[in-house]
């Protein structure tokens, strides 16, 4: 029988991007942050969420899109393992895969950063990017430091 994976599906602009939930620790409604003066670009700031201090990234930036301003409609991911979370515009759901919905990235490695992107699912007739979250909160992590 075939593994099925779950994937937690988000939308960054008009792309449909994905974690794959044993990554992710929770989804939260966007709550407001605490802006850090001098941080990277991609840094929102830091929040207070049950008593522990989390970094929030802007997903947008890290994936090269224009930083939104609104967060109205926005939610939070919350890494696995890490005290970080990620603004994503909109949560779609959480997608059940099978391998053979998984698209063989293989021809694609000199084109994409494969430290990002894990694979790339087809799911209800759209390609969705699946991210790598760990590799991610790791090396935006690391470049926060100064």
């Amino acid at each position: 029988m075939a593994e099925v994976k779950q994937i937690v599906v988000f939308k960054l602009g008009e792309t449909d991007y994905g974690f794959p939930i044993e990554q992710v620790n929770e989804i939260i409604k966007y709550i407001p942050v605490s802006k850090i003066p001098n941080s990277s670009v991609y840094v929102e700031g830091t929040c207070n969420l049950r008593g522990k201090l989390h970094v929030i990234l802007n997903l947008r930036s890290i994936v090269g899109l224009e930083a939104s301003t609104t967060h109205d409609n926005s939610y939070i991911v919350i890494a696995n393992n890490y005290d970080a979370g990620f603004i994503v515009d909109e949560v779609k759901m959480i997608a059940s895969i099978s391998e053979e919905d998984i698209i063989d990235t293989d021809t694609l490695a000199k084109y994409i950063d494969d430290n990002y992107i894990l694979y790339i699912i087809k799911y209800n007739n759209k390609l969705v990017n699946v991210l790598n979250l760990e590799s991610i909160t790791s090396r935006s992590l690391n470049n926060v430091e100064k």
